[in-house]
């Protein structure tokens, strides 16, 4: 996460992208200033990224801003860190 922005990029290589609905992009972003990860997280179905993702040919492109009260495309993936392993756990036994 950029100290001075408050933003986490989160780069995924196109290449490697899939659509597979079995397969999720968890995005977390390290706050050096509390040495510890932000409340805040991200999870998004692959599928998807390419509709929230920012495309620089060989990479998609997420910006994040953790706890942003700017709208944005991201935001129906936003989720709280603390639920995450929940999330996970659910998305995994729904198959």
């Amino acid at each position: 996460m950029s100290h001075l922005h408050g933003e986490a990029a989160i780069h995924i290589r196109t290449a490697t992208l899939t659509d597979d609905p079995t397969t999720w992009v968890v995005g977390l972003a390290w706050r050096q200033e509390t040495n510890a990860f932000d409340g805040e997280c991200l999870l998004i179905p692959a599928a998807a990224i390419p509709r929230v993702a920012i495309d620089d040919g060989s990479m998609m492109t997420i910006n994040f801003h953790p706890a942003s009260n700017r709208r944005t495309l991201i935001d129906p993936y936003r989720r709280r860190l603390a639920d995450l392993s929940r999330l996970i756990l659910e998305l995994t036994s729904a198959g």
